[in-house]
């Protein structure tokens, strides 16, 4: 009997060997594709900026560096088309340098369009004679930071995106760059004034481009 004991004993655990052989392997899901990075291409591509923390304000800032020769005078245009999933009630605007402004939280309600069928708005600002503060340098300061923000319905949330189509100066295309990874900025592109906690003002968002 003790004999006939251990040859079962023996005959299951060769089984239970040779199940766990056949057991698949664990397998690990696929990692999921990144999002295809395409150039940005006048009129053919858009910008779509993502708000990684709940903030105030989505900001672009052009040195007038880069090649980009941005001196705004009087009588300049500046204009943005975009979209929302999250309203943007006010805007600001300044030189590059902040010495000069032009709009500080100034309801954004006169200067924008009806949103076309796709839901785009043009934003169109035009220098004046005289700006909010400071004054124009020699006749012309340089470059220009400009932030759409919203503080009557709400901060922007996680996941908001603001979708670009396109900014221009005095009709001229300016592509968008993401800002840099150290310090948040970027000086032809989207611009955060601190991405550590000394101030929250700004959304941080990613940047992709996508087709029309």
């Amino acid at each position: 009997m003790k004999k006939l004991l251990v040859v079962l004993i023996c005959l299951l655990a060769v089984f239970a060997v040779v199940s766990c052989k056949h057991e698949p392997e664990p397998v690990d899901p696929p990692a999921p594709e990144p999002e295809p990075q395409i150039p940005a291409e006048e009129g053919k591509t858009y910008y779509r900026l993502t708000a990684t923390r709940m903030a105030k304000r989505f900001a672009f800032m052009y040195s007038g560096d880069e090649g980009l020769e941005i001196v705004p005078e009087i009588g300049d245009t500046l204009e943005i088309t975009y979209r929302t999933n999250h309203e943007v009630t006010r805007f600001y605007l300044r030189d590059a340098l902040e010495t000069v402004a032009f709009a500080k939280k100034v309801v954004i309600d006169s200067y924008v369009s009806d949103p076309d069928e796709d839901g785009w708005i043009t934003f169109t600002f035009v220098y004046p004679e005289t700006p909010a503060e400071g004054a124009y340098l020699d006749g012309a300061v340089s470059g220009f930071l400009l932030e759409l923000a919203n503080y009557d319905t709400g901060l922007f949330e996680v996941g908001d995106y603001l979708d670009v189509k396109e900014i221009r100066f005095n009709g001229e295309w300016l592509p968008i760059e993401p800002a840099d990874e150290e310090d948040g900025r970027s000086n032809a592109g989207v611009w955060n004034r601190a991405i550590d906690d000394s101030n929250t003002d700004h959304t941080i968002p990613t940047l992709v481009v996508k087709p029309l």
